[in-house]
């Protein structure tokens, strides 16, 4: 296996294991060979490629891989510097705590003096983020999916279900309450 960095790493034997620890970020090239084992009727190789990451706020983008670790706090921050939603405030979040794809935030707050709650699921999908709502309410009583969108969609000025982050989205889940994102870009 060859790291970003150039470094190689090579592993041999019945079940070879290569361990990168605290690996760059980037592209990993792999060259697999094999040549025992295989019968009349073939052999079903794999390779399992499996990342250990900490699930922590992150920001890194280096050698065309992007690392992103979402907080509740982090996405507030980040709405709030980018200027907000107006009229929205007292806002709090909640993300899932442990998804293998995909993650759910409960989000509640006041959006022109009137109360709101609601939960939306957020995916990777063909690169870029798709936003579904899954409830609503207002005063306590439940916004249809449809009008959820459009709130979405004027309040973020995109369309939910094709946010692009300006790069590739490639996986994203959470882990202890925290909304990781890898992807690439170029």
């Amino acid at each position: 296996m060859k790291a970003p960095d150039g470094q190689s790493y090579v592993a041999t034997g019945k079940l070879p294991t290569v361990t990168v620890k605290n690996g760059p970020a980037g592209i990993y090239t792999i060259i697999v060979g094999g040549v025992s084992g295989l019968g009349t009727q073939g052999e079903e190789p794999f390779v399992a490629v499996a990342s250990a990451e900490s699930c922590v706020s992150a920001d890194i983008a280096q050698n065309h891989a992007v690392h992103r670790g979402y907080t509740a706090h982090d996405l507030i921050l980040a709405l709030n510097q980018s200027g907000g939603v107006p009229g929205l405030s007292n806002l709090t979040l909640t993300i899932s705590e442990n998804s293998v794809a995909g993650a759910i935030i409960t989000g509640k707050g006041t959006y022109n003096g009137f109360g709101w709650s609601g939960s939306v699921v957020l995916v990777a999908h063909n690169g870029v983020f798709e936003i579904m709502p899954t409830s609503g309410t207002v005063f306590g009583m439940n916004v249809p999916a449809a009008q959820v969108v459009q709130q979405i969609a004027a309040a973020i000025g995109q369309d939910p279900s094709n946010v692009n982050p300006g790069f590739r989205v490639d996986r994203l889940f959470t882990c202890n309450s925290v909304m990781m994102v890898d992807g690439r870009v170029g």
